[in-house]
């Protein structure tokens, strides 16, 4: 009870910190560097999002059932971030031939938030629950630790070796989050009700465990003396690892006298306990408590041959995933899993001079890319806004991906190119509803065959100490998928499915992207200036099964600066200020084919500007 008693103080100003240190010992045999950071931030967010519905008293003129939005959330975050990091490497030159090295890393996240929310209904409906107050408090701590064991050898020899040793080990803790909600009524009249009852009280603590056991060997054989025909073979050995752990519980308000407990303090509230499909929590039900692996056994072989000014590099990569999955969740009629996934993946590149200033590239490729472990687990991750349920049926996304590149680069500081691409990808993987009323409740499945195509420009020109750099790209993509279209009789009110094959974008995909920034630096002032606009398109988030119901990004437009002034030799004052001009972050449900209506807002960030100021010293 003592975690969901808040206060109003004043957040203190951020401060972050950091420090590095190293050198060489023995004649430069050894080095040593250590490095350290600590950040301490505090941020508010807004987020408003709405609930999607559909009833068959809101049809259009054909019948059509429309979406509308069914309940408002406007949800406030207060959020204290304490991060904190240390890295640690020492390299052992042994002569012209070899070089290891061993580094240690660790880096800590904890984040301490609030939140408080109201949701509205807003379909018209009166009666209890009009109003729901909601208030949480939360505890998540994020900690990583990597030790690493890396070689470099023969460097200057006909076979060349390189390897690496790597393990690493991520915890994600969430004790206890807690949460208690309050309801308020308006009455036939829409006047708000003075009073207001206890709602359900939630408890739930959340744990997962990974860890990554990592092997890498490669060798460089040359071939010819110069270096104009080399081979390259190796091999990857990965296993990775999760533990998840949920356990939930609800404390329902109990009924006094026959009505709705009134609500006066938590420390007086009266709760029966339930769990989430027991008395107990958790524990049984299990949705979330689960252990999924991959191993991964990789190899490749690649055969270099420089002829002049053209050049040409071919090889295959083999690909083995062998995935397990083991859930406790007992109403999953697949509680286990073992599927084994092989993969083949050629390639060839060839690359032309023209003049030591441009360049062409063409490169002809066959890519993966496959479903994270856990997504095949049959559970359901579950956020503020959003919930998500693994497919144990996903199958890997693979692409023949053509690519043409022109490069020119007049000095050393500036570049222009320019590129086209295409891509056939097999089983795209995308995020596809699972029901309506809660518009991003999905889960990942395979699509239909999608074309994508597109062309990338890149331009840097300096003159003097000024500078601009501007990227470009425009995307288009296709994939068909089945659409339901559902329409209401008028006479008997019977339900009507009839179906058709859309063509749309590939979710995520943006049309256009592209960013600007321009630069000004002075050396003799100890001046550095940055302005920065990036700009996304607007992007297709879910797919929906029903006409009219998928939901999109809308465009995003934001300027960022930086800069640094040295004040004293060694002293450097530095700004950096993101979001200039609080442009915020839209998801709306769009228009189909055939169900037509104006967009509805369902998730909007309020992104405010946000930034930094610091001091920078050097020894």
């Amino acid at each position: 009870i003592s975690s969901l008693k808040f206060a109003d103080k004043p957040a203190p100003p951020d401060v972050l910190y950091s420090a590095i240190a190293g050198d060489r010992f023995l004649d430069g045999k050894i080095g040593l560097i250590a490095a350290g950071s600590y950040q301490n931030t505090n941020d508010r967010v807004q987020t408003d999002f709405y609930s999607v519905n559909s009833n068959i008293n809101k049809v259009d003129d054909a019948g059509h059932l429309l979406p509308y939005a069914s309940t408002y959330d406007s949800q406030i975050y207060f959020t204290n971030k304490i991060r904190t990091g240390a890295l640690l490497k020492t390299d052992f030159i042994a002569g012209q031939q070899d070089e290891f090295s061993a580094t240690y890393l660790f880096v800590r996240k904890e984040e301490d938030q609030a939140r408080h929310a109201l949701q509205i209904q807003i379909d018209g409906s009166r009666g209890a629950h009009d109003l729901t107050y909601t208030h949480r408090a939360a505890l998540r701590t994020q900690t990583v630790s990597s030790v690493s064991l890396s070689g470099d050898n023969f460097k200057n020899s006909s076979i060349h070796l390189r390897w690496i040793l790597n393990y690493t080990d991520a915890v994600q803790d969430r004790p206890d989050e807690a949460q208690y909600s309050v309801t308020q009524n308006y009455d036939i009249n829409g006047n708000l009700q003075p009073f207001q009852g206890l709602g359900v009280i939630t408890h739930s603590w959340r744990k997962n465990d990974d860890n990554q056991y990592l092997g890498k060997l490669d060798a460089i054989i040359h071939l010819t003396n110069d270096g104009s025909h080399t081979l390259q073979t190796g091999i990857e050995i990965q296993k990775l690892k999760r533990a998840n752990y949920q356990d939930d519980y609800k404390l329902n308000p109990a009924i006094i006298n026959g009505h709705t407990q009134p609500f006066t303090s938590l420390d007086s509230a009266q709760v029966i306990v339930f769990g989430y499909g027991t008395t107990s929590g958790t524990s049984v039900y299990g949705y979330q408590n689960y252990k999924a692996s991959e191993l991964l056994t990789a190899g490749y072989f690649q055969y270099t041959a420089i002829l002049g000014r053209f050049q040409i590099l071919g090889g295959l990569r083999w690909e083995q995933a062998q995935d397990k999955y083991y859930t406790s969740a007992g109403n999953q009629p697949n509680q286990q899993s073992d599927v084994k996934m092989v993969n083949f993946m050629p390639g060839i590149h060839f690359r032309y001079e023209f003049t030591q200033h441009q360049i062409a590239r063409f490169s002809l490729t066959q890519s993966i890319s496959r479903p994270s472990y856990f997504d095949l687990v049959p559970a359901v991750d579950r956020s503020d806004q959003s919930s998500t349920t693994g497919n144990p049926n996903l199958r890997p996304a693979t692409s023949t991906n053509i690519d043409l590149r022109y490069e020119f680069y007049p000095n050393p500081s500036d570049v222009f190119s320019l590129g086209v691409y295409y891509k056939k990808i097999k089983d795209p993987i995308e995020d596809q509803f699972q029901s309506v009323g809660v518009v991003l409740s999905t889960t990942k499945a395979n699509g239909d065959p999608a074309t994508v195509y597109g062309i990338e420009a890149v331009a840097s020109k300096h003159l003097g100490g000024f500078g601009i750099t501007a990227n470009y790209s425009y995307v288009y993509s296709r994939i068909t998928s089945t659409k339901q279209v559902t329409t209401v009789d008028a006479f008997t009110g019977d339900l009507h499915q009839t179906f058709y094959q859309q063509e749309r974008p590939l979710q995520s995909q943006s049309p256009q992207i592209g960013n600007v920034i321009v630069s000004y630096e002075n050396k003799d002032w100890g001046t550095s200036v940055n302005i920065s606009y990036n700009f996304t398109g607007k992007r297709l988030r879910a797919v929906s099964r029903l006409d009219g119901y998928d939901t999109y990004e809308d465009a995003t437009h934001e300027f960022d600066f930086s800069g640094e002034q040295e004040i004293l030799p060694n002293l450097t004052f530095s700004i950096k200020l993101i979001n200039l001009f609080n442009a915020p972050a839209v998801t709306e449900v769009a228009s189909g084919d055939y169900l037509i209506h104006d967009p509805i807002v369902i998730l909007k960030d309020n992104n405010k500007i946000r930034g930094s100021i610091g001091l920078h010293y050097s020894l």
